[in-house]
Parts: structure tokens; sequence; C-alpha cells
């Protein structure tokens, strides 16, 4: 580079033209203070410039230039632009900012599959089939769970009732097991579980067929009848204290629908505490005495209507208590105390009769069966006798 200075001016001439090699520049100066040290000389590009031209420096980027005029000062490292500071002036660094870096002199991002390299300022590319994290710090897998990795480094989940055996990579999808089955994008397959209302299809394992509304499954069981025995095969029907009318699992009277967790398609029937089902009648009910009312066996209206209750101390030996004892004499001659709780009464069941103290029922001694005379076979006369031998002595014959 040719430096020439223009005259200064007071009138005094400026210095001759100056060749400045690679890697320099003119230096400013003061070219009209009469001392060439001041004004006359090459000087080397800043630190962190390059020569870019005989004479011309130049800040590579992201090193931003301080100039005076058109003379290059100074490089600095501006935010967010990362410097990197170094003992060696020429070993100091100007990086691009976190997950970026310098491509053809502008910052660039890194790309979706590129994980940041902090000690270069650089971004790396993650190997086949995976994928920079949200913040370009690691590689992770680029297919999810059951997932698999195609031709054209697209992900491709396992379908249904398959699973995925091995990596991404290198792995396949293997059909599930008979009696088992998975959802899209399983790696393990789990038992299948029809519930209480289905059954496993003989002709997928892997699927379910579910009995219609109301009804359940009934598994095969083993039927002995006398000396016979039978399995019946399982099928669709109806649950404890019910029965099937008109495609529909009904209640028996008097029993409490419950829902669970399959709700209106699978409800349950209980009898209320203390009734029992009876398959005669094809309705819960309670013991002698006792109705079904919100639920629960409660005295019906004639055991509330008893007679006042008597109080029966305790004996010597028997615990601390207070026993209630009804007079069931008063309800009726066929009434004995409820052994189980004597201020309750019951009905002797027929051919029965209360004790002496009405604590049970005894069966009703049978008196003995008369004849009456007309059906009484006839008398039959008795054979006649034979007459008797007059008695002989011996040696004597009798006449």
């Amino acid at each position: 580079m040719i430096c020439a200075f223009s005259d200064c001016a007071d009138g005094s001439a400026g210095p001759p033209p100056l060749s400045c090699l690679p890697g320099q520049f003119c230096g400013m100066g003061d070219q009209c203070s009469g001392d060439p040290e001041k004004w006359w000389g090459c000087e080397s590009c800043p630190t962190s410039s390059v020569a870019i031209a005989p004479g011309v420096c130049r800040c590579p980027a992201p090193w931003v230039g301080q100039y005076h005029g058109p003379h290059l000062m100074s490089c600095v490292c501006q935010a967010p632009n990362i410097f990197v500071p170094s003992e060696y002036a020429s070993q100091r660094q100007c990086l691009c900012p976190l997950n970026q870096q310098l491509q053809n002199g502008q910052c660039v991002a890194c790309t979706a599959g590129e994980i940041y390299v902090p000690s270069n300022g650089t971004c790396k590319a993650c190997p086949l089939g995976q994928t920079a994290d949200s913040e370009h710090k690691t590689c992770v897998d680029r297919c999810g769970t059951g997932q698999r990795l195609e031709a054209n480094n697209t992900c491709v989940a396992c379908p249904a009732n398959t699973r995925l055996v091995g990596g991404a990579l290198t792995g396949y999808c293997e059909q599930c097991p008979s009696g088992t089955t998975s959802t899209i994008g399983s790696t393990s397959c789990q038992p299948l579980d029809c519930g209480t209302m289905g059954y496993q299809d003989p002709n997928n394992g892997n699927a379910c067929i579910f009995c219609p509304t109301t009804q359940i499954w009934i598994p095969a069981r083993k039927v002995v009848q006398g000396k016979n025995a039978y399995v019946e095969p399982g099928h669709c029907g109806c649950g404890e204290n019910q029965r099937l009318e008109g495609g529909q699992c009904v209640c028996a009277t008097g029993g409490i629908v419950q829902y669970g967790k399959l709700g209106p398609y699978a409800p349950t029937c209980a009898c209320p505490t203390g009734a029992h089902f009876d398959a005669k009648t094809f309705a819960c009910v309670c013991a002698p005495g006792f109705v079904i009312s919100n639920g629960a066996c409660i005295p019906s209206a004639a055991q509330r209507n008893l007679p006042p209750a008597v109080v029966i101390p305790p004996g010597a030996a028997a615990p601390p208590k207070r026993v209630i004892r009804r007079d069931c004499a008063a309800v009726g001659p066929r009434f004995i105390n409820n052994p189980r709780n004597p201020a309750l009464c019951i009905r002797c069941a027929p051919g029965t009769v209360p004790n002496a103290d009405r604590s049970a029922c005894v069966a009703v001694a049978t008196p003995p069966r008369l004849v009456p005379p007309a059906l009484r076979p006839p008398r039959q006369a008795p054979p006649p006798r034979r007459p008797l031998r007059p008695f002989a002595p011996p040696g004597v014959r009798a006449n």
C-alpha cells in the first residue's frame, strides 16, 4: 500500500510515499509535527484482525472493528458474542452466542440434529437415529418408545398387538402371543383382560368378544348331578340374584342394584342386609317377622305392635346384661321367642308347636290311629277243639 499524505495546512510538504507490507497499515501519526517518528511509518494490524490485502486490515466475524476515520484501530467482542480470553493475544477468541456457529461470516443457529460444542463454538451433528435435545447439549434417540427408524429417516410406531424388539435402528415389530395384547408403540405385551363382560376371541387370540349389555361372561365349570358329571361351557348370562328377561338381566325383587367400573353395562344385584335370595319367588326375603325397608330388613308391623317387652334380670352365672324378652303367648298360641333375638316373635312351622318356655318349636305328638268299626276285619271263630281221650293206666285199655 502506498501512503501519500497531502500537504499540511501551514504549507509544509508532506512525507514521501511509503509502501506498507502485508499485515501492516499506514500509521496516523502527526504528519505536520516535523518529527517523522510521530507520523512516519507502517504499523501492524490490530490484535485479532487480519490483513485482507496489502495495507488493508479487517476484523473477522464475530469480532467488531473500531475505526478512526478509515483506519482500523482495534477489534472488540461485543455481546451477545462470547469472548474467550487467553494469556496470548493471538489465541483470544470471539465466539458466536450459545447454540450458534459462524457460517459465511454470520452466526447461524445449530439445526435440530446438532449439538453445540462450547470449546470451539461450533455445532456437531448427532449420530444416525439420534437428534439434539431442546438445549442442544446432548444427543437423544430420535424415535420415541416403541418406534423404529425407517429408511427415509422417519419414526414409525409398532401397531397394536405387537411389540418392538431391539432398538430403533435395528429393531422390528413382533406379534404378541395369544392371550396377550398391547397398544400402539409398545415394547412389551400385557395379559389380555376382557373383564367380567367378555371372553377371548377364539379366532383372534389378541382380542375380546363382549357379552350383550347387562350380561356377564360365566366361565366353563364342572357340574355334578347325582352320579353324572359334565362340563358346562362358558357362556354369557346373568350374575347372582338376576335372571334374563327380554335379553336383559333384571334384579330380584327387593334387590339392590349396584354399578361397578362398567356402569350400567354390567350391574350387580345384592340382597339387603339380613335378607337372602329365594329362587322360587325370585325375590330377596327376610327372616320371619321382618320386611325389607330402605335396603335393610326391619321388624314387620306385627312385630312392632307386640306387647311391651319384659326385662328379665340376668342369672347369677350369666354376665351382667339386660335381656329383652317379649311375651309371645300374647301374640298367638303358635309363636315363640326368636332364639337370636328374644325381643322378637316368630311363628312355628306347620306340624310343630311351642315348647313350655316358648324358646323352641317341637314336633306335635302323633296320637294312635283309630280304625272305624266298619273298616275292621270280621273276627273269625276259633277252630274246634279235639275231644279229650280218657286216661287209662298202663295195661288197662281205655273204653
